[in-house]
């Protein structure tokens, strides 16, 4: 959703607000009251989302506000990374 040193508008969210991620559950815990990133590299593995104690399923706030319950287990990676990017023009596989 965001790139280092570049300020990012609603407009700029071209494919959709409800189909992009704003924030998820990361594999790795962090202390609340300090997020970490997501390193989101196309050309690389992605890193492991999970809850803690939990493998198949995540939580994940859309920048439309709502947030939606990602089963793991059914969702693909093509549609995962798709939900990633803000601007890609892809379309969200049946799984989402």
């Amino acid at each position: 959703m965001f790139e280092p040193g570049k300020k990012i508008k609603i407009t700029d969210i071209t494919d959709g607000t409800s189909n992009t991620i704003l924030v998820v559950e990361a594999g790795d815990p962090i202390p609340w009251a300090k997020p970490g990133d997501f390193p989101y590299d196309p050309k690389k593995p992605l890193q492991k989302l999970a809850l803690p104690g939990v493998e198949d399923f995540v939580n994940a706030a859309l920048c439309d506000g709502s947030v939606r319950m990602l089963n793991m287990k059914t969702l693909t990676e093509k549609t995962l990374r798709a939900a990633i990017t803000r601007d890609g023009g892809e379309v969200l596989g049946s799984d989402w």
